[in-house]
């Protein structure tokens, strides 16, 4: 990510559990990375703790896509599948 020069959003998640110790993981990602640990976002998908801070972290520091709107849309797609069930 670093060599690509792509944004990254720090998030420590599981801040539920009780053996969570969010302050030390900040302070070895500001070690490991230099994120300033007021910049790491503190989750829970769990409980729901921190989930729109990453929405709206996604909004304001990710780009959006380049494009052209005379070219034909292009997307990268993973994880998919179909289930007639639903």
């Amino acid at each position: 990510a670093f060599d690509q020069d792509l944004t990254m959003i720090p998030v420590i998640n599981k801040i539920d559990m009780a053996n969570a110790q969010p302050d030390r993981i900040a302070a070895q990602l500001q070690k490991l990375f230099d994120f300033a640990p007021n910049d790491c976002i503190l989750a829970s998908a769990k409980a729901g703790i921190g989930i729109p801070e990453i929405l709206d972290a996604i909004v304001t520091k990710i780009p959006a896509p380049k494009g052209s709107i005379n070219e034909p849309l292009k997307a990268l797609l993973f994880d998919s599948w179909y289930d007639e069930y639903r």
